[in-house]
């Protein structure tokens, strides 16, 4: 339409550039309404890096693994860096290129209704969302307690090359979310002595 006489010069719009598409989720933050991953179809790059990754963190398990069969299992967390919830942070990095949450569950068996089992859970919801809901403090401290637990348990290095081999994603759209759930191989009396705290 013609602009009036006398008028001032039109707005100047910016445009920007498209921003990456970033995965989001239309379901509260604490919603558990949620299914497990499934395995995906690997191209080339991402079979590469998940073999990357299994030979960096490998001298770490195996060095752990020998310390135990050296000394009964035990003392294998003094032989090799200690997992905390930086490292914890880096690893989903290294896995899917963001700080994904990680959360420790206790819930029903698939395989088993009778039985409730312990998981190590990598969720759809990742610090770097602009949904994101918790500071970074909070978020570390999360990353640690799971870490901590993880190490006390003795399960630190199986779970952290179980994410490394799976071919899992979590992930979030419109219709659901889905997260990866990594069985914990505790002993009875670790489970029975945790249970009440999940």
């Amino acid at each position: 339409a013609p602009r009036p006489r006398g008028a001032g010069p039109r707005a100047r719009v910016q445009v920007r550039a498209p921003r990456a598409r970033v995965a989001t989720c239309a379901k509260p933050r604490d919603s558990e309404d949620y299914t497990e991953a499934e395995e995906e179809e690997e191209d080339e790059a991402t079979a590469a890096l998940r073999e990357k990754l299994m030979a960096q963190y490998a001298p770490a398990a195996a060095a752990a693994a020998s310390a135990g069969a050296d000394e009964g299992g035990a003392g294998n967390a003094d032989e090799r860096e200690r997992l905390d919830g930086w490292g914890l942070r880096q690893l989903m990095n290294d896995k899917y290129g963001a700080s994904y949450e990680v959360r420790i569950v206790r819930r029903r068996d698939p395989l088993q209704p009778d039985k409730f089992g312990f998981y190590c859970q990598v969720m759809w919801k990742y610090f770097e969302m602009q949904s994101f809901q918790m500071s970074e403090a909070q978020f570390m401290e999360q990353m640690d307690v799971v870490a901590g637990f993880l190490e006390e348990w003795g399960v630190a290095d199986d779970v952290v090359q179980q994410i490394i081999a799976t071919r899992k994603r979590p992930w979030c759209d419109t219709v659901g979310a889905r997260a990866v759930s990594i069985p914990l191989k505790l002993s009875k009396e670790i489970e029975e002595t945790y249970a009440p705290y999940f």
